[in-house]
């Protein structure tokens, strides 16, 4: 049955994706480290803030918070020690790039899809991000 795409449901469905897809753990497993997904002008007039923490490749914990359009989620300040990175664009950037429509580096370059952090440490991780990347993208998710 299919979510609703970066809700709750489909948050707990990476969740479980990050734990059953062998493939997956094969490229990921050096995957420790929290995350911010920022995803703006989202369905229904909000913007959502999600907190990711993946423990080995698994996403063991995440937040979830939803406000009224627009938000300060983007330009908040945040715990640039403990969080990687944080990523943040238009719902329908993140809609575009989870159909592989738009690659990421495609998205950066158009300047609708912003990724902050220390770059040589995010690249050092990037065929485990892709790799998540893939267990998002295989959800059966509506837009």
């Amino acid at each position: 049955m299919a979510v609703k795409f970066h809700t709750k449901e489909w948050l707990e469905k990476v969740k479980e994706g990050t734990k059953s897809n062998t493939e997956y753990q094969k490229s990921a497993s050096g995957l420790s480290f929290k995350s911010i997904y920022v995803l703006k002008n989202c369905p229904g007039g909000v913007d959502r803030k999600e907190i990711w923490t993946l423990d080995k490749g698994v996403l063991t914990e995440y937040t979830f918070e939803e406000k009224p359009s627009p938000t300060e989620f983007a330009t908040e300040p945040w715990d640039e020690k403990n969080i990687l990175y944080r990523c943040g664009g238009d719902y329908d950037v993140f809609v575009q790039m989870n159909k592989g429509e738009l690659a990421p580096m495609q998205a950066i370059a158009k300047k609708v899809y912003k990724l902050e952090g220390p770059m040589m440490k995010i690249m050092g991780h990037m065929a485990g991000i892709t790799a998540l990347s893939d267990v998002m993208s295989s959800i059966d998710c509506e837009y």
